[in-house]
């Protein structure tokens, strides 16, 4: 996928990560009109243009505390918002 014409930040993230780690995050509004699919068995991410099928997998997110990509989850009798990290490199 090739995007253009949008603000990004970047920072010095090495020490974080040993040689080879992630080097940014892509926020969630990058995608708003794209189809993102992130297949966690297949490992692989697939960009594309077009909407969900009937019938898919849905899972709904909303913005956690910190304005990332969070995931609603019930833990015992407590509502939390979980952040959705892929892992994907």
């Amino acid at each position: 996928a090739t995007f253009t014409d949008f603000i990004a930040l970047s920072w010095e993230r090495s020490p974080l990560y040993q040689a080879g780690g992630p080097r940014g995050v892509l926020g969630m509004p990058l995608f708003k009109k794209l189809l993102l699919t992130i297949d966690y068995p297949g490992s692989k991410i697939s960009i594309e243009s077009g909407k969900l099928k009937k019938g898919s997998d849905v899972v709904e997110y909303q913005h956690n505390e910190f304005n990332l990509f969070g995931i609603p989850i019930k833990i015992g009798s407590g509502d939390y918002v979980a952040t959705l990290d892929t892992g994907v490199r």
